[in-house]
């Protein structure tokens, strides 16, 4: 069954998850979650992004625009985390001729949003900016200060029919690094749960998943997570979870990075994206 990611490129993709792996890792233990520092000075990123590299934002900043599947978006400055990526430009290396200007003919390849974790709101005012600031600098956030980062992706979508379970289902065969994994009886928040016979000890890399929940009616969400323990004292757990869901009115997938202790919320969280996506909408 045809993967996730357009044929011929999930090779690619498992190759830049595996080189990945070590920078995730640093990612993780310095809990810095692209902070305003975040340089993505290319041609690919809306010309006028803001980047949240300062705060207040200007008031007559243009939003980011282009087209997903035809659908015409209009992202307002204050939910984007770094900028728009079109298609067909490069994102890691900066060009050295302008971007051409943007307009609704400008097709979107991805996009990234930030939400406070809590109310599920973008940066608005001078204590939210300073609070993302100290987010970033810090291992140990307190828990009203919390940061959700998520990515919109039509590549996934199209790749395989708007639906998850071919993700699934590369899980339970038992793919190098995932699994082998069993279902559980009893569901988890609504989700099918399934569960890695490996070890902490026996992953090959402690963020390798361990748990899964996914909805076997829709295949519209699937959430992996890895459970591990950190590595200086106090040794105690910790999660980390790659939620995906299905946008169908939009033709993405979007992928939010968050916790175990988020699982609850997962159809909260599901709604919120959607309408703030929605409201994008141009008609």
């Amino acid at each position: 069954m045809q993967g996730l990611f357009p044929e011929g490129t999930l090779e690619q993709v498992n190759q830049k998850q595996t080189l990945l792996r070590t920078w995730l890792a640093c990612l993780l233990l310095t809990s810095l979650l692209l902070v305003g520092e975040l340089d993505l000075q290319s041609s690919a990123v809306a010309e006028d992004s803001p980047g949240h590299g300062s705060f207040p934002l200007e008031a007559a900043a243009k939003p980011a625009i282009g087209h997903i599947a035809g659908i015409k978006l209009s992202i307002p400055h204050k939910y984007l985390l770094s900028g728009v990526h079109y298609r067909g430009e490069e994102v890691w290396t900066k060009s050295k001729t302008a971007p051409p200007p943007r307009t609704f003919d400008s097709e979107i390849q991805d996009f990234s949003l930030l939400l406070r974790q809590s109310t599920l709101r973008p940066i608005e005012t001078e204590q939210d900016w300073a609070d993302y600031r100290a987010y970033g600098r810090t291992a140990f956030p307190r828990p009203e200060n919390r940061w959700l980062t998520m990515s919109f992706y039509p590549d996934w979508y199209t790749a395989n029919g708007g639906k998850l379970k071919a993700v699934r289902d590369r899980y339970m065969k038992d793919e190098p690094h995932w699994g082998p994994f069993t279902s559980k009886d009893e569901k988890v928040f609504g989700l099918n749960h399934a569960v890695s016979i490996k070890r902490e000890e026996e992953k090959s890399f402690y963020l390798d998943a361990d748990e899964l929940f996914y909805d076997d009616i829709t295949w519209n969400t699937f959430i992996s997570c890895s459970n591990y323990h950190r590595a200086v004292q106090p040794f105690d757990p910790l999660s980390f979870c790659r939620h995906v869901f299905v946008l169908e009115e939009l033709n993405v997938v979007v992928e939010l990075d968050c916790t175990k202790d988020d699982l609850s919320r997962w159809h909260e969280f599901e709604l919120a994206i959607r309408k703030i996506a929605l409201s994008f909408v141009v008609k």
